[in-house]
């Protein structure tokens, strides 16, 4: 930032990092509470990508983690207040809710959330409650059916994958 009087300035351009990244790129701090983890999700594919940016600038090097289904269209990916769990919409009808390690950048442990495929649906955007114990994830039904546009769902993270997919409630 000391460039352009203190305004900062554009140092180094082109700076590919991966093809193909979703359009929900986020970022955590990273368990040492300095440096920070920037991941994405590779379309295509079921492959996370965690980059490690420090003070000394960003690894190129990503920790790379499949899991869960391919993305083909995936539009939001949110992280949990605590950092450990992300969240991550795959239109049209799916929502994966996976184990994210702040120390090693490693996703795992995925849990599908599907809608049904005969809502004529999409789901959006997930976000976390504070406590980090529930997901919401919001659908825009095309349908007038069941709820006239748009609907909110709760889904709460029991630790067991079964009753976590079981207690979706709208």
């Amino acid at each position: 930032m000391s460039l352009d009087g203190g305004l900062g300035d554009v140092v180094s351009v082109s700076n590919f990092l991966m093809n193909k990244p979703m359009d929900g790129t986020n970022a955590v701090k990273r368990a040492n509470g300095t440096d920070v983890w920037i991941v994405s999700m590779k379309m295509g594919t079921n492959s996370f990508y965690a980059f490690l940016l420090t003070n000394s600038g960003i690894n190129l090097t990503p920790v790379i983690s499949s899991g869960g289904i391919v993305n083909s269209n995936a539009s939001n990916l949110q992280f949990s207040p605590d950092g450990t769990k992300i969240g991550i919409t795959l239109p049209p009808i799916t929502l994966e809710i996976l184990d994210f390690d702040k120390s090693t950048g490693i996703i795992s442990n995925p849990i599908v959330v599907q809608f049904p495929s005969s809502c004529n649906c999409e789901d959006y955007g997930v976000a976390f409650s504070p406590d980090g114990k529930k997901v919401y994830c919001s659908v825009y039904y095309h349908d007038t059916i069941p709820t006239g546009g748009s609907a909110l769902y709760q889904i709460i993270l029991t630790g067991d994958s079964l009753s976590t997919v079981s207690s979706k409630i709208l």
